[in-house]
This record gives structure tokens, sequence and C-alpha cells, in this order.
């Protein structure tokens, strides 16, 4: 029975130098081609992959949906599942890492040419290719695994080892054949992958030379095989931030909180003072005050609708990081940088309790590594409302009346000369908008 594999390809040819004179012959470059591979890592390309690729992954299962499955037996290199179109046996390159256990629920899926069982607790991955189309990217396993790529490795005696390029909040990572890497919760393993010229035949064939040649002079497509596997095994201590929320998390702390909330012209105010609405801009209100010159508030996205020009308004001074102005509607801004971050917040208009607790966690790679520490670790808080449920990083829901947003909220790791951790740095934006009471 013909086993069904999930596809993906590579794309093993770059332009040589700059892009060539109109008339030149189209130069290609074979990567990888310079350097030859450690004997470990030939050896592992040249695995029989096409024989490997027959017995791991399940069996024509592009053809069935995602869905719940029940483990039924687990054996020494495969798992037996029923799920809702029959019984299928899932495939292993080796001896089953220990996580599952029988009559275990699973959730089966596909994506990115991966197929996975996954628990609450444990999942395993085979990601298998055998195609002559190019793509560099073979995307990360279900569940939000490490961003993966094809990358060239070095030069075998019969073609291109490929390697597997991670990129994990920022570390990359190569993984050649016969290797493994741990990142966060997910082992990548490359159990061989190899890009070669083919024969006219359509059995692999040799290369002789490498380097570079002209695209009209190749005789034959490239057939690239490929066979990775992923492990979970989440950290119950970890709960790790998705890459969407990583990138929310360094988007915010790029644009920075400088500039938010309100700018008195001359001595700051100290107690609540009126004014005039003297300018609406798209983020910013100008307010003529009846005491003393103007104040600016500046709103870190599109000002509400609800105020008008010539308003009177009340403005609060800013009081434990609250920023207030009260017309027909109240604007309210915390705009927080500290050494780490406050428990609560202090009450809302003085009467809405909130409070910032952990929400998931990000490897901070940029520093902590010199001293010989790990990488120290960033946290994307989450924002702890009235009734108790929280508002994670970027998230907005109204209380009552009230709509309350959390533009950020993060923690680093701050580092000594030495590089290592000795601190932290928090930095928290925090707005609200309700009626006029």
């Amino acid at each position: 029975m013909r086993r069904t594999l999930l596809l993906a390809g590579i794309a093993v040819l770059a332009a040589c130098g700059s892009e060539a004179d109109e008339g030149e012959p189209d130069i290609v470059c074979w990567l990888g081609m310079e350097q030859a591979c450690a004997p470990a890592v030939e050896a592992a390309a040249h695995a029989d992959l096409e024989a490997l690729q027959r017995r791991v992954g399940a069996l024509h299962l592009d053809h069935v949906p995602d869905g719940d499955g029940v483990i039924i037996a687990l054996d020494a290199e495969s798992i037996t599942l029923r799920l809702d179109d029959g019984f299928h046996v899932f495939g292993w390159p080796g001896p089953l890492p220990a996580g599952f256990a029988i009559a275990e629920t699973v959730r089966f899926e596909q994506s990115y040419g991966w197929q996975s069982l996954r628990s609450e607790t444990f999942g395993l991955a085979i990601h298998s290719v055998e195609e002559y189309a190019p793509s560099l990217r073979a995307g990360p396993p279900p569940g939000g695994g490490p961003a993966l790529l094809y990358e060239p490795s070095c030069q075998t005696s019969r073609g291109t080892a490929i390697a597997l390029g991670i990129d994990w909040f920022g570390e990359e990572r190569m993984v050649h054949p016969g290797e493994s890497a741990t990142v966060g919760a997910w082992t990548i393993a490359n159990h061989g992958g190899l890009a070669l010229p083919t024969g006219s035949d359509g059995d692999p064939g040799t290369w002789e030379g490498g380097g570079c040649v002209e695209r009209s002079a190749m005789a034959a497509p490239v057939l690239f095989r490929l066979v990775a596997t992923a492990e979970w095994r989440p950290d119950e201590a970890v709960q790790w931030c998705d890459r969407a929320a990583y990138d929310d998390a360094r988007t915010f702390l790029d644009e920075g909180i400088g500039g938010y909330g309100i700018r008195f012209e001359g001595a700051p105010a100290t107690e609540t003072t009126s004014g005039t609405i003297e300018q609406l801009g798209h983020d910013e209100i100008v307010v003529a005050l009846a005491d003393r010159g103007t104040a600016r508030f500046r709103w870190p996205e599109p000002i509400p609708a609800g105020l008008e020009v010539g308003e009177s308004v009340e403005i609060a001074a800013p009081s434990h990081g609250w920023h207030m102005l009260q017309g027909s509607i109240r604007l309210a801004l915390w705009a927080n940088q500290d050494f780490v971050y406050p428990d609560a917040l202090p009450p809302l208009f003085g009467t809405l309790d909130l409070a910032l607790v952990p929400g998931c966690a990000f490897p901070d790679t940029g520093a902590g590594m010199t001293c010989g520490q790990p990488a120290g670790r960033g946290e994307l808080l989450a924002l702890e409302l009235p009734d108790g449920s929280l508002l994670p990083s970027g998230g907005r829901t109204q209380v009552g009346e009230t709509v309350v947003a959390l533009h950020g909220a993060v923690q680093l790791p701050s580092y000594g000369s030495d590089g290592c951790v000795v601190d932290a740095w928090f930095t928290g934006l925090v707005t609200a908008v309700a009626p006029a009471p």
C-alpha cells in the first residue's frame, strides 16, 4: 500500500553575484558546494531516506481532517490510534519517546507539511519531504513551535546536505543532518536531508564539479528529500509566548511609551485643574488652562469620539502613573517604567481594581551569555480585572461602562557590565475610556 507523504520543497539555487546584464547567460549557484561535509553529517545525509519515509508518519492521513483520536497501542517505533475514519499507524524513525499512554486521547493535526499527535503534556510530529518544487520554509510544527527554514549545510559526495535553520525568538540555530537541538519546549531533529540532481530517467544522478553553471546547461531537476521530527515537552512552570505575542511585545518596546500622557506648559499641576479644549488632533488633545497656560494630552491611538473643541474639561495631575481628563467622556492613561512591575495599579477612576500578573515568557537572547549564564527570560504580563479574568498584553475589554486596553506590559532582565543578569526592567501602558459620571 502506497504511503502518502506530506510534501514541501526547497530551493537550493540562488543567483550568483549581482543581477546579470541583458544578454548574459542566466547563472545559478548550487549552494553548499564549497564546504565538504564531516563524515557523520555525510552519513546522515546519505541515509536511506526513501525507506525511512515509507515507515514514518501515518498512512494516508493527508486526506483525514484534524481531530481527536485515541491511542490503541504503543510499540517500539510506532503508535496505533483510532480516528473517525478508522485505525492508523503513526511511525517514528527510531525508538518511540516516552510520553503517551494507551487509551489516552490525543489531537491529530497537519500543517506546513507536518503530521502531529499531541496531548496536554506531550507531543510528537513528523516532517517528511520528497519534492522537486522549490520552497525555502518548512514552517513550524503544529502547536506553535519554532519557525524552520531549509538551509544548505555542506557538500556530500552525491549532492548538497540540507540543514534545518531554527528561528526561536530571534535566536538562530542550525540543525545539520544527524543532529538535534532543543529550544524552549521543543526538540527538533534532522534525520537526514539531501538535495541532488536526477538523471534523465528520474533516478538520482551524480553531480560533478559543483559551483556555478548556466541555467540552460542544467540537464536535470533537483530531487530533495528530508525527514525531521519534533518532540514537545512543555515545562509546567513556564508558559511560552507564541511568536505573534512576542513580535507584538517587541514592537511595543521599540515604539516606547515616552511622550504619552499629560504635559503641562510651565510647572506641572499638583491638583485637578480646568480648561477648554483648544485642539483635537489625531492622537493629542490641547487644552487651554484657566490658570497656567496649556496642557497636552497625548494618547497611544486615535482620540476616542465624544469630545469637542471648545468643551470644558478637567485635568487631573498624574498621580501614581495615572493621567486623567474628564469632559463629556473620561480618559485615563497609566504609563510606567521601573525596575520591576507593580502588583497592583492605583484604583482606576477610584473604583476599579487592576493588577499585573505573569502572562507568558520568552527567552531574552540578546545578552546574558558572556558570564556563563543561560540567556535571560523576559515576561509578557497580563492585566487582572476585578472579576478575576485576565486581559493579555495587546488586549481590550469592557468592564461595566469602562473600556480598558492593555497596550503592552513587558519585563526584561537587566544585565551588569559582566553580562550577568543583575536586575529587571519593566515597561507598561494601560488606557481606559468611560462615560462622564
